[in-house]
């Protein structure tokens, strides 16, 4: 008899994950990138208080708090919830974003990082606008056809299949106002092998560090460039409450 996690397994809205693979892969490239990524949805939340939604190991929960942040992180993987206890001291609420269990404008910023496709768009949306007073962010991966690629090569598989516009267009339908999305990582991400992929780079310190720095000056020419849309493997969108 298949229980609920297996299901969820089976429907892509969990993944089953290699977690010492994983915490490898914190400790290296992949959690510098990470660490960089969190830095910038740290500084797009508004307010103090936040809910990280599908907050997995805990590890963007944890940076927020470093950034003085109120976070709250929620996940329905009871396997990641015993992990982010184990490895960073953060106890995760067992919760599900669709159960509409949270206060009207309880929080003032909601961030989506990386959870978006494992969701009902239109219902997460809407009940992360219903409870946030400031903002909406959501953290996706950009599908250019490098990553579409890796994905097939890989058999990754994600529960929906949603663009970072069409994210945009279900936040401006629930009635926030979208004003920007910004494209990240060009190498550094790609190298790290993120969670699913092999890293491609050495995994020395001081070559992740000249790596990273590749990134972020290759990353602000493609931006500056305007083909952050077509090269860039992540995407922000901040959605605001009028």
């Amino acid at each position: 008899m298949i229980d609920d996690r297996q299901q969820a397994i089976l429907d892509n809205v969990i993944h089953d994950e290699n977690h010492a693979s994983n915490r490898c892969k914190l400790q290296g490239l992949y959690g510098m990138v990470a660490q960089r990524q969190n830095g910038r949805i740290a500084e797009a939340c508004e307010g103090t208080s936040v809910l990280d939604v599908g907050a997995g190991y805990g590890n963007l929960t944890k940076d927020l708090r470093k950034a003085g942040l109120e976070c709250t992180g929620i996940e329905i993987d009871t396997e990641k919830i015993d992990l982010a206890r184990e490895w960073f001291d953060i106890e995760l609420e067992r919760r599900d974003i669709h159960d509409g269990s949270y206060a009207d404008g309880q929080f003032d910023t909601v961030v989506f990082r990386e959870v978006i496709r494992h969701l009902r768009l239109a219902e997460a949306v809407g009940e992360a606008a219903r409870i946030a007073t400031k903002r909406v962010i959501v953290f996706q991966a950009n599908p250019i056809w490098l990553l579409r690629l890796a994905y097939k090569l890989t058999g990754h598989h994600e529960h929906a299949e949603y663009g970072l516009a069409d994210i945009a267009q279900t936040m401006r339908e629930t009635g926030l106002t979208v004003r920007k999305i910004q494209y990240f990582d060009t190498i550094a991400f790609p190298l790290s092998g993120g969670y699913i992929g092999r890293q491609l780079a050495p995994n020395w310190r001081w070559l992740c560090k000249i790596v990273m720095g590749m990134d972020w000056a290759v990353t602000g020419l493609v931006r500056l460039l305007g083909l952050g849309r077509w090269m860039c493997y992540r995407g922000l969108i901040v959605g605001e409450k009028e």
